[in-house]
């Protein structure tokens, strides 16, 4: 089973052009990526089974929003064919190097399994219209039934409705502008009291009959003032529920005083008025509701209520003024459920027109998005791993160039009566130097070129490993190997300037020597005997110095690239290492060993004999060490605590991801006992982890119980959950970094209270919100990588419309994990959920 799969209905005509001769689908057909076909082991002819979330304008976990249907559509396609990466193959949105996995089918095919014919949600221009021109053609030829507003005539009434049964607030206010607007909120209320009497499920709406009405006081109608035995005067208590920012509903009450009593009858047109709910408004009896309500069996039987709901339907049985009812019932879908008007002032044209005229259509998610100026800000800000790489490096090139410093001068040693001859001859020492050098020169070129080359065929070799045989270490990243010219020339030349820098350095020494020594070739009494002075002590100790400063520096100031801190103090402990051996070697010969010659006397005095040639081979040696231990210090052993709540798995048991949302986690514990689900909002985005080189310009977003975690001391302590509450000037919305690497590498964004960056992130009413990071988790990897974290509070300011919860963090007793993951997994298959160990997450 594969999860998380983009399903794409394309238009013929686009398929024929994108595809490159591929044969356009068929109904019952569909064509998968390459990365499908390998997944699932699947190629042309096999019969795979799709499901997919049958979406709809009304979000799921609205209040009087119908759960009745399943929302997960199945149905088995033919695979017509695998497309390749350049047949369209790779299409996605987001500017992420791991690309999605793709299906595609007839754009009518998909159309009809979801019920949306004649609907798309994506529309794609090329190169031609910029996005201003695109934007301004949106915002004129826009019209609300594409959005689902609809405008319905009762009697000498209009009435502007959605299918979201709440209305958007830029639609509401610009409807409420309009000549004799009335705008009103209905709800399902538990109940209405008054003392011992009782009557369940009933329909309020609030706005309409409240002229000279009060906010504390209610117009009922005359069966409810029968059912209840209320009158003018009396006092009548509403029960009802209240949507929470995690999606539960509590229950509250608030007192009105009956101020009027209507005749049922005469409430004819405000039964036609209240709005469709669908699970509610069109079954026949009151024990067949289905909506987003937690709903009493027993008080769904009442016969006095069904006999009501037989007799006058949806028909409200109080009244209250505007600002009551959306104190009591207002929430982040929306404050009022309808706007009327009067026929004689308005007519339907106009209010469509207003709309269209007023209202931004990316107030209403019709939003125009460049993807690839998005894409090439991605890619120009791109992560730059070349200081990490030239840092791990610099202690094998160092090496290198140590060694061929030795080969060279033991080569030019060798040649000693030959440049003793030609010093004798009249050459000078520039001269010759020159020669060498010339000689030197032969030998680095075509080098060079050849590295630069067997340089070329390694790093394609590199790639192809990490395409073939490691592909989870880049997650299934298409790897392309590009190279430029300049590159080469650049690598080539820097390798011949070091080269010659090098034996520059190895001969330069010995051409200090006169002619008769060059020709006499005897270095045995070379002048490392001489003890040495207090230079190397000192350079050694400011070196040392330097180190400590560094450290210092990187402990105090928080800087997030710990990668230059720790390669820098490295080399100047290298170099104060380097000094010290120096001096050492050279007071050797002074030690006292004894006056016999020993083995260590000997081996001693043979080090110190050539000083220069022994403190390469040291400096060799321990560059290569401090690699192996700068990258052994690097690993990050994750699963070391993970059971702990401080560490980067909060201790939970398992993680889990569903392609379709559950409205609530208790679901999991439900179908499974015994676990206990912690469930997280999830607004996708670009992809901030290390396995996006991109820089990620909105990355995905959680929204999480921050009073919960800082309860269990999840990830980290109650006062770092506690910012995400925190009030911030202009707006602003706190966040938390999912982890210090992305911190430091995907955004590479500081973060704090004071001097955190922001991010900017568009709600859903097409308004520009900014989020300041006001801190990191201070685990180095966590479950929460690649994402940052808001308050559910703030995430339902942001995004009302995405609903229920995607990603779940799991606790399991010890004694039922063995089974707990499988069982999730079986019990919620067609919501698409995979529960993995949060160490391997």
């Amino acid at each position: 089973q594969l999860n998380r799969v983009q399903v794409l209905g394309i238009q013929e005509s686009f398929w024929r052009f994108r595809q490159g001769g591929v044969a356009a689908l068929g109904m019952g057909e569909i064509a998968i990526d390459e990365r499908v076909a390998s997944a699932l082991s699947s190629g042309a002819g096999d019969t795979l089974a799709l499901r997919v979330q049958k979406p709809s304008l009304l979000v799921r976990d609205a209040p009087l929003s119908s759960r009745e249907d399943d929302p997960v559509q199945r149905a088995s396609y033919t695979v017509r064919a695998v497309v390749s990466d350049a047949q369209l193959g790779r299409f996605g949105l987001s500017a992420n190097q791991a690309p999605p996995y793709n299906v595609f089918l007839p754009l009518a095919e998909l159309q009809g399994r979801v019920d949306t014919a004649g609907r798309i949600n994506l529309l794609l221009f090329g190169r031609g219209p910029g996005q201003d021109a695109v934007r301004s053609a949106l915002e004129e030829s826009w019209r609300p039934e594409h959005v689902g507003l609809r405008i319905v005539r009762h009697e000498n009434v209009l009435q502007l409705e959605s299918d979201r049964i709440f209305l958007d607030d830029p639609t509401g206010k610009v409807a409420w502008s309009l000549p004799s607007a009335q705008g009103t909120l209905t709800y399902l209320v538990n109940g209405l009291r008054k003392g011992k009497r009782f009557t369940p499920y009933s329909f309020m709406t609030a706005g309409a009959h409240a002229e000279g009405l009060r906010d504390d006081e209610t117009v009922i109608n005359s069966w409810l003032a029968e059912a209840l035995g209320a009158g003018v005067g009396d006092s009548v208590t509403v029960t009802f529920f209240e949507l929470q920012a995690n999606n539960a509903l509590e229950e509250r009450t608030r007192e009105f005083r009956v101020k009027e009593v209507l005749p049922v009858e005469s409430l004819a047109l405000d039964k036609e008025l209240v709005p469709s709910f669908p699970g509610l408004s069109d079954v026949e009896s009151c024990a067949d509701w289905k909506i987003g309500m937690p709903m009493d069996e027993e008080l769904l039987k009442d016969k006095a209520n069904e006999q009501y709901w037989k007799d006058y339907r949806t028909t409200p049985k109080a009244f209250v003024t505007l600002k009551a009812g959306q104190e009591m019932w207002g929430n982040r879908f929306g404050r009022l459920t309808a706007v009327r008007f009067d026929a004689g002032a308005v007519d339907e044209k106009a209010i469509a027109d207003a709309l269209t005229k007023y209202v931004d259509p990316a107030a209403l998610g019709l939003a125009v998005m460049p993807v690839r100026d998005a894409a090439l800000r991605a890619v120009a800000q791109a992560t730059d791993l070349g200081g990490l790489f030239l840092g791990m490096s610099f202690f094998l090139l160092v090496s290198a160039l140590v060694l061929t410093g030795l080969l060279y001068g033991l080569g030019v040693q060798q040649r000693a009566g030959e440049l003793g001859t030609l010093a004798a001859l009249g050459f000078t020492p520039r001269r010759i130097r020159l020669l060498l050098l010339g000689e030197s020169l032969m030998v680095c070129v075509p080098a060079a070129m050849a590295g630069a080359a067997l340089g070329a065929l390694y790093a394609r070799g590199l790639l192809y490993g990490l395409e073939h045989y490691w592909s989870d270490a880049v997650a299934g990243t298409a790897l392309q190997y590009y190279a430029r010219t300049e590159s080469f020339a650049i690598g080539a030349g820097i390798t011949v300037v070091c080269a010659l820098a090098t034996a520059y350095l190895a001969m330069r020494r010995l051409l200090r020597r006169p002619a008769r020594e060059l020709l006499a070739a005897d270095f045995t009494l070379e002048q490392s005997y001489r003890p040495g002075g207090r230079l190397g002590l000192v350079a050694a100790a400011v070196a040392f110095a330097g180190a400590l400063a560094t450290v210092a520096y990187a402990l105090t100031s928080a800087v997030q690239d710990v990668a230059m801190p720790f390669f820098g103090a490295g080399a100047l402990i290298l170099v104060g290492c380097a000094f010290l051996a120096r001096h050492a070697l050279g007071r050797a010969a002074f030690w006292p060993l004894g006056g016999r010659p020993t083995l260590l006397r000997t081996a001693v005095l043979n080090a110190s004999r050539r000083r220069a040639r022994s403190l390469g081979v040291v400096v060799s040696l321990a560059s290569g060490c401090f690699l192996v231990l700068a990258v052994s210090a690097m690993q990050h052993d994750i699963g070391a605590n993970a059971e702990r709540r401080d560490s980067g798995t909060g201790g939970f048991a398992f993680y889990a991801e569903s392609t379709v949302p559950l409205l609530d986690p208790a679901e999991l514990s439900r179908e499974v006992p015994g676990v206990k689900p912690l469930g997280l909002r999830v607004r996708d985005g670009d992809d901030a982890s290390c396995l996006n080189l991109g820089r990620a310009q909105t990355p995905r977003v959680l929204g999480v119980d921050a009073a919960r975690f800082g309860e269990l001391g999840a990830f980290a302590d109650a006062a770092l959950w506690e910012r995400l509450n925190a009030e911030l000037p202009d707006g602003m919305l706190p966040a938390l970094v999912g982890d210090a690497n992305t911190a430091m590498w995907g955004l590479q964004k500081k973060t704090g209270l004071e001097g955190g960056d922001v991010l900017v992130y568009e709600d859903d009413a097409g308004r520009k919100v900014k989020v300041k990071l006001v801190g990191q988790l201070p685990q180095l990897l966590t479950v929460f990588q690649g994402s940052i974290l808001v308050s559910n509070e703030s995430f339902s300011k942001l995004w009302p419309s995405e609903e229920g919860f995607r990603t779940f963090l799991i606790d399991v007793p010890v004694e039922g994990r063995a089974q707990a993951g499988q069982s999730l997994e079986q019990a919620f298959d067609r919501y698409g959920i995979e529960v993995v160990d949060p160490v391997r997450r």
